[in-house]
């Protein structure tokens, strides 16, 4: 900050440059006081009051924040006057330096401290928090969380539904037949191919016996 050659705090004074450009954007309007402090500006649609004197503008910008709006920059620019003047003193590179400018005194060590006649300053009393006390070790925001508790084994195990017996799902999503209609369907099943092979067996006996006639 020392090597800054301007007056006003760099990013103050971007802001302000930007509130200089934008002020082309509005026409001011003189209102015919002596001081010439009392202004109106428009951009064609909508108008703000600024007093210069008292450094406030309708729009709230100029009391807020101490940086004169691209409102109140039109109508100092009317008065062929600097807006830079009108930035509050809290920006300004001295003030910014004042603030750093005193240094912290130093102190002795503990031996050559005064002596005092009075009772010693102790910590507080310590009271046990209230809950079942932690035993677990406090670990660091880098360390890899620990897989071998009982809720991280339940989190890999894969779900069975209890419905159709299948994995990866529960019996509320289940969308298949359940374990009891399976086995009524392989059950029918298997009386379909039994009665087929007794068909077969029959035929087969038939045709034997005419042959044999």
């Amino acid at each position: 900050m020392l090597r800054y050659s301007g007056d006003i705090c760099p990013m103050i004074k971007k802001i302000l440059d930007k509130a200089k450009k934008d002020a082309n954007n509005w026409s001011p309007t003189w209102h015919g006081d002596r001081e010439y402090a009392h202004f109106s500006v428009s951009d064609g649609s909508d108008m703000y009051v600024i007093n210069v004197k008292e450094r406030t503008c309708s729009c709230r910008r100029w009391e807020l924040s101490g940086i004169p709006c691209p409102h109140a920059v039109a109508a100092i620019y009317y008065n062929s006057q600097n807006p830079d003047e009108y930035v509050a003193h809290w920006y300004r590179k001295q003030t910014f330096l004042d603030t750093y400018d005193n240094f912290i005194m130093p102190s002795n060590g503990p031996k050559l401290w005064p002596e005092v006649n009075l009772p010693p300053i102790l910590p507080p009393p310590v009271r046990r928090a209230p809950g079942r006390p932690k035993k677990l070790r406090r670990k660091d925001n880098d360390e890899p969380k620990s897989t071998t508790s009982k809720k991280g084994k339940r989190n890999q195990e894969t779900m069975r539904c209890t419905r159709c017996k299948e994995l990866g799902h529960n019996m509320r999503t289940c969308k298949g037949k359940t374990a009891a209609d399976i086995g009524q369907l392989d059950l029918e099943g298997t009386r379909i191919i039994l009665n087929f092979n007794t068909l077969r067996l029959q035929m087969h006996m038939v045709q034997t016996t005419m042959l044999i006639l």
